[in-house]
């Protein structure tokens, strides 16, 4: 059953004749008692929040009907009134799969001064009570960003692959402050690494060639040479992602990948400095005139192709607005509309000292895209595993210290579990094996197979005491499990059928949440729908 919360009722009662004394007092206890709807159960997933504003619902009462028959028909007129807001959409309406969504939304939106849905942030408890300027509603957002640190990474790159769609990367590198960076960078899992670590003494280490080649360093590196004075002002913002964006994969144990975060960190700034070969303040001092004739010009075509100049980023001295102009434009959200609804907020609070730069006419943004993939699987109890790793003695190996996902990679192997299942995937961190990998020569992975071979014997031995009720082979037993699996930058979630929960594997804590896995590098979840 999904519960719902109504914030707001104004209630009124018409009738012919004249009410008996205390029946509408017991019609409003009949509503107040409303808690679950069996016409709203299957309204959503478990985690799904759904935001209307105002909703509208009318019914009949009979004088001569029980209070519990008032309460149904309640019910029903409102299971009825919110299907057809659900259907119908608009403005008054927000859905968000999970927290998680909402927050990346309000990111989005507050990067953007868009302070529409402020109201559906309020029902939340992401921002609190009362009108909001939008550097309010920025901070907020900023907030939530860093108050859950699993979640910052998925956001951030999905912001980074949404920029071509709608420009959200752009839009977050010129309203969140440096000082903000500070803290989002800093608390982020994959990032804090890069921030703690102190410059390399020597200047020598070897980097493999393909670091950078990741769909996410891509992206920013396109994003950098797209707005290259932006880009220079957060010159050590964008080498930190770019460092966790570059993933090193396949590289044998005692090739020494340059996996320290220095290294890494010292090669995200050299490939930077290759995409920028101009300094901030030249590009602001001397742009290339349109004739290309001065030396400045024909080193900038020579970095970022024929383009006189970047067309996203005009030059400062002939149309970048005033700092008044400036606090205008960025810093206004559009005025949210006024009115009350069974999940609105008080309407006296509602739009009052709100920013109102923008016109009320204002389109609407470009909503968020979802990059996440949902795949099949029929191997989801793969990822139990996961929680048997620490104990199983193995993280510590130098060759798995050195290529995690390529030993996890040859452990699914091991367990005998086909190569092509999503499952795989999963337990490899969103690693897949490349061309290079699978045509390899299996003398190339005997010491990983080796090591892989002996974990799965362990296991085996380890259920065989703990759960000797399961069907024989046990690993395989465990394994083998109908699901569906999410897969984002640094989030995976496997969702499995309600019915498929096993009492046998929830008292070995198999089935547990796994969470953020360092040595994987992302979260891991597993949910039961």
């Amino acid at each position: 059953m999904i519960t719902f919360h109504i914030a707001r009722w104004n209630n009124t009662y018409r009738s012919r004749h004249p009410l008996p004394a205390g029946l509408s007092a017991q019609w409003d206890t009949g509503l107040l008692q409303l808690a679950e709807g069996n016409g709203l159960a299957q309204m959503g997933d478990s985690d799904e929040w759904v935001l209307v504003r105002r909703l509208a619902l009318s019914t009949r009462m009979s004088a001569e009907g029980s209070q519990v028959e008032a309460g149904l028909a309640w019910e029903q007129a409102l299971a009825k009134s919110l299907r057809q807001a659900l259907d119908e959409g608009g403005p008054n309406v927000v859905r968000y799969r999970d927290r998680r969504e909402a927050v990346a939304d309000m990111v989005y939106r507050a990067a953007l001064g868009d302070g529409a849905r402020a109201w559906a942030w309020r029902r939340m408890g992401l921002i609190s009570d009362g009108a909001l300027p939008v550097t309010g509603l920025r901070a907020a957002a900023w907030r939530a960003l860093t108050s859950e640190r699993e979640g910052i990474w998925p956001l951030l790159t999905r912001l980074l692959f949404a920029e071509a769609r709608c420009g959200a990367w752009t839009a977050l590198m010129r309203a969140l402050p440096p000082e903000m960076w500070r803290d989002v960078l800093g608390g982020c899992l994959q990032t804090r690494p890069y921030t703690l670590s102190q410059p390399l003494a020597t200047d020598d280490s070897q980097h493999a060639p393909g670091m950078f080649d990741t769909p996410g360093a891509t992206a920013l590196l396109s994003w950098v040479r797209s707005q290259p004075v932006l880009a220079q002002r957060n010159g050590e913002t964008l080498a930190l992602l770019l460092a966790a964006l570059g993933r090193i994969h396949g590289l044998p144990a005692g090739a020494d990948p340059a996996a320290s975060p220095a290294a890494v960190l010292l090669a995200a700034r050299r490939m930077l400095a290759a995409f920028l070969p101009l300094s901030a303040p030249a590009l602001r001092r001397k742009w290339p005139p349109r004739d290309g004739r001065d030396a400045d010009g024909a080193r900038y075509r020579k970095a970022h192709g024929s383009r006189a100049r970047p067309e996203s980023e005009p030059p400062r001295d002939a149309s970048a607005p005033s700092s008044r102009a400036t606090a205008t434009s960025s810093e206004s959200a559009r005025p949210e509309p006024t009115g009350q609804g069974i999940t609105g907020d008080d309407p006296r609070a509602a739009g009052q000292g709100e920013a109102s730069g923008a016109a009320e006419d204002m389109p609407e943004p470009p909503a968020l895209p979802d990059f996440a993939e949902w795949q099949q699987t029929s191997w989801a109890g793969l990822l139990f595993l996961l929680h048997l790793m620490p104990a199983a003695g193995v993280l510590s190996h130098p060759y798995v210290s050195a290529a995690t996902p390529v030993f996890m990679w040859r452990l699914a192997l091991a367990l005998r579990v086909p190569l092509d299942d999503a499952a795989v995937r999963a337990f490899c961190g969103g690693w897949l094996p490349g061309a290079a990998e699978r045509s390899a020569p299996g003398s190339q992975w005997a010491e990983a197979d080796a090591l892989a071979r002996r974990t799965v014997g362990a296991w085996e031995l380890w259920l065989a005491e703990k759960a000797p009720d399961l069907e024989s082979p046990r690993l395989a037993a465990v394994c083998r499990r109908i699901g569906r699996i999410r897969f984002e930058p640094g989030w995976i979630e496997t969702h499995l059928p309600l019915d498929a929960a096993d009492a046998r594997l929830r008292r070995l804590a198999l089935d547990l949440d796994p969470g953020w896995l360092p040595w994987l590098g992302c979260v891991v979840r597993i949910c039961y729908d």
